[in-house]
């Protein structure tokens, strides 16, 4: 399961004035996260949460998305 905000995505939101942690956290590599989220959807084909549940009865689905994830079998 994959989520992001859509604020992750907008590099020119207003800045918001707040403790440095907080800034760091909610701003840091926010002018990459486009590029990984088309990374994530060229690496991996996506569905419904529905589809999912249809297709994790299938063999060895467990096993394929393991090794896709971690590069190991």
């Amino acid at each position: 399961m994959f989520y992001i905000h859509p604020w992750e995505l907008d590099t020119d939101q207003p800045r918001m004035k707040a403790p440095l942690k907080s800034r760091f956290r909610h701003y840091q590599n926010l002018k990459t996260t486009e590029r990984k989220l088309g990374r994530l959807l060229d690496a991996f084909s996506m569905g419904s949460i529905s589809d999912s549940i249809e297709s994790s009865d299938e063999i060895g689905h467990s096993a394929c998305l393991i090794e896709a994830v971690t590069g190991k079998n």
